[in-house]
């Protein structure tokens, strides 16, 4: 059975919101703020407050000369590229260095094709920030707990029960 996993929303983060005055979660606008001061550049992503619409700007480039910014970063962010604003989303190491913690993982959906028999292999269009034996658990109608003691993953892989970036999967079962 083979089943594509499709993320509906990005992780959200936890920030203290300056205008609800207590931790509340945050959701990627999948949108940049860019400023260039002569020679150096400045690029952020924008988080809003998903209760009363307050942003907070992750810093995704400081004070760096523009020619030591990567191109492609700089194009996206000049364009709003909703492809690499989800990608820097998911990138736990750049919300770590802006002080932010992880409140959920993405948002995902199932499109199951059952036409294919064999084990369970699961595809993911682009790289999704979440709990593996949650997403078999869904796609095999299984409980989580069912799920860790028969899945099997090659030698090194991460933990299925933690929240993790997962791109691609082999056949699990």
């Amino acid at each position: 059975m083979r089943c594509t996993v499709v993320s509906s929303a990005t992780p959200t983060i936890t920030w203290r919101c300056p205008t609800c005055h207590r931790p509340e979660p945050f959701a990627s606008s999948d949108r940049f703020r860019a400023n260039a001061n002569g020679k150096l550049v400045d690029v952020w992503l924008i988080y809003r407050c998903v209760r009363c619409d307050a942003t907070k700007n992750i810093t995704v480039v400081e004070r760096t000369p523009v020619r030591r910014v990567d191109p492609a970063l700089l194009s996206a962010a000049e364009a709003n590229d909703a492809r690499v604003a989800r990608r820097l989303a998911r990138d736990v190491d750049l919300l770590r260095r802006n002080g932010a913690a992880v409140a959920t993982g993405d948002q995902w959906s199932l499109c199951v094709d059952a036409r294919e028999d064999g084990p369970l292999r699961l595809d993911f269009p682009e790289p999704l920030l979440v709990r593996l034996d949650a997403v078999v658990a869904a796609a095999t109608g299984r409980s989580r707990r069912e799920v860790r003691s028969s899945l099997v993953l090659p030698p090194g892989s991460p933990r299925p029960d933690a929240l993790r970036l997962w791109s691609a999967v082999p056949p699990v079962y």
